[in-house]
């Protein structure tokens, strides 16, 4: 995996893409698939700026958006259903353009850098809860009455984070840094249903990810596809 800052790309329609290496981002750029009015960001920052303003950009951005004339297919589907059979990318060179980009399983390595960085981050929220529980405990005399609350607090706390960051954006913190997201198996987007039911299911197969992910094929553990989810990254063609 490539070192050094990670950029984010985010379209005129509001897609997201990345994050990517400053290479990757500049050969995108030279053959057309950055739209001229995007924006980009590096993951350290939150603002934005607009792509054909940034120094390694403004010389190679094209002056002009080429138009889509793919109709009103799915482009999530599209990536997935026709990455297979198309050799090169057809039509325009925008960067949500079909054929532009391949869905490829998240393999087992990634899955687990995402897994321990949310691990730090949940079990830190965790830790507090449960420091304020046991001082809860401690005031009141109730150990009981502060345990269940405890556990109730961490438990909801464990599905928000990973209903709403996966239901909003397709990608937990830590599969963000890792470069990897969840699209449903026919390659539309995922809302918060489904991603409830991923995460609840992740609570109680959480154990096959590592099993699965290096015996099956398609690297999609238990929850996956009960779930009807894949866990993908995503490689840019030549």
């Amino acid at each position: 995996m490539a070192t050094g800052m990670k950029y984010l790309i985010r379209t005129p329609e509001d897609k997201e893409y990345g994050p990517v290496d400053l290479d990757t981002l500049v050969q995108w750029a030279q053959s057309g698939r950055i739209p001229p009015r995007s924006q980009i960001r590096n993951t350290l920052m939150s603002n934005w700026s607009d792509a054909k303003d940034a120094g390694f950009l403004k010389d190679i951005m094209p002056t002009e958006e080429v138009k889509d004339t793919k109709g009103a297919k799915s482009k999530w589907a599209t990536f997935v259903k026709e990455d297979q059979k198309l050799p090169s990318a057809v039509g325009t060179k925008a960067l949500h353009a079909s054929g532009r980009f391949l869905y490829t399983p998240a393999n087992t390595g990634l899955r687990f850098g995402a897994w321990l960085f949310d691990i730090v981050i949940v079990g830190a929220v965790m830790f507090l809860i449960f420091l304020g529980g046991a001082a809860a405990a401690e005031r009141t005399g109730d150990a009981d009455q502060a345990f269940l609350v405890t556990t109730a607090a961490m438990v909801f706390v464990g599905l928000i984070y990973y209903v709403f960051t996966m239901g909003f954006t397709a990608q937990t913190l830590g599969q963000r840094f890792w470069g990897i997201m969840i699209i449903r198996a026919d390659g539309e987007p995922v809302f918060l249903a489904r991603t409830f039911l991923f995460t609840i299911l992740y609570y109680i197969f959480f154990w096959s990810t590592i099993i699965f992910t290096f015996v099956i094929p398609s690297k999609r553990a238990i929850h996956d596809m009960l779930s009807g989810i894949r866990v993908v990254r995503i490689a840019v063609r030549d």
